[in-house]
């Protein structure tokens, strides 16, 4: 059974990290989610951003020791190892594949199918049925209404609609 290591990154560097990582051939992963996020003034947004801030998991391959504790430590965007006193903390493989299967539920694709009914919750459109097209983009959508007996696609943002 494989186990994961916890390893601490740099403020902001998740991604920096695992590409880094995985260039150097280790299987690293960093979970992520999508938040809404909604500033004053400013329209409300879907962001993926990582589920642990700050920190990524590297696989236990068993080859990692000695020489290769170094290249992890010393690459861009990774600040250290997780430890336990002399124990480096772990996690099991299978908590690691539930964080990827949540992470496909919760993705804007998983949200809403090509075809699939919405309503616009928000904006000019609110309370308007649509079918929803395509996406563009991280947080814009495509949306087909029909106003006035004519069919019109609209440029939406994710966070105006719903299913």
């Amino acid at each position: 059974m494989d186990e994961w290591f916890v390893v601490k990154t740099r403020p902001r560097q998740e991604e920096r990290a695992v590409e880094n990582l995985e260039n150097q051939g280790f299987a690293a992963f960093c979970p992520h989610m999508l938040r809404k996020r909604k500033q004053p003034g400013r329209v409300e947004a879907c962001k993926r951003e990582p589920l642990f801030p700050g920190y990524i998991f590297l696989l236990d391959e068993s080859r990692v020791g000695g020489q290769r504790w170094d290249r992890v430590r010393s690459t861009r965007g990774v600040s250290g190892f997780i430890r336990f006193g002399e124990m480096h903390a772990r996690v099991s493989d299978e908590f690691v594949e539930g964080l990827r299967d949540n992470e496909k539920i919760g993705s804007v694709d998983e949200l809403f199918k090509i075809g699939q009914p919405v309503i616009f919750t928000e904006g000019a459109y609110k309370n308007i049925p649509g079918v929803y097209l395509a996406r563009r983009g991280d947080d814009r959508c495509i949306i087909l209404i029909n106003i006035l007996n004519s069919e019109r696609r609209v440029h939406a943002s994710l966070a105006d609609i719903s299913a």
